[in-house]
């Protein structure tokens, strides 16, 4: 029999509040912990800070255009089949932290700071000119256009610019309008001489 006065309901279910309290400070301590250690396995030494920029140097170096994407919302196995079709395309898809190619960028001469974009940032490094990537870069709806920068020229180009260039026919098409359009007055033309000819004689 509980002793006088005390109150036994009561002291158990204090008893269990101070045990779930001490479960829940472990459980938040443990994963403040896995957090850290999450955080510090991402964190870049020096020397891989270093050699990151430098491939980034030698990346905008052998590159004519490059095209800035934000693949916040994309899931890793659709960025894995667009990094294949820019790459089978002579391209390369790479994250880069800001800060470092903002680096990279300064080093190559480029006056051009990619921290203007607040999200997560892919840069496409491509040899081709940039009516070419920004072709591949329109068709993956997935990622949003952020803007590009034609090295040839040492010029940012917005991104509505980008997604223009993107949605454009392919380069032979445009060729072969070209030429029809060359053609159909010459053609025009030929057959006013022939009918003029036809009189004559």
């Amino acid at each position: 029999m509980p002793a006088r006065g005390y109150n036994f309901p009561y002291a158990a279910a204090f008893a269990a509040f101070l045990l779930f309290a001490r479960e829940r400070r472990h459980k938040q301590q443990m994963l403040k912990g896995r957090v850290y250690s999450s955080l510090k396995s991402h964190m870049l030494t020096k020397n891989q800070k270093k050699d990151i920029i430098e491939n980034s140097v030698n990346d905008l170096k052998n590159s004519q255009s490059v095209i800035f994407i934000d693949f916040t919302k994309v899931k890793t196995g659709d960025l894995n089949a667009f990094r294949r079709i820019i790459r089978e395309a002579g391209g390369e898809l790479k994250v880069v932290k800001k800060k470092l190619l903002r680096i990279a960028m300064k080093e190559s001469g480029i006056d051009f700071n990619p921290e203007i974009f607040e999200s997560q940032v892919g840069t496409i490094f491509s040899k081709e000119e940039i009516f070419t990537i920004a072709q591949l870069a329109y068709k993956f709806s997935f990622a949003k256009i952020l803007g590009g920068y034609d090295l040839g020229v040492n010029r940012f180009i917005p991104a509505q610019e980008v997604i223009m260039l993107g949605s454009l026919p392919p380069k032979e098409v445009l060729l072969g309008q070209l030429v029809g359009m060359i053609a159909s007055p010459i053609r025009s033309l030929m057959l006013v001489l022939k009918a003029m000819s036809s009189k004559i004689t």
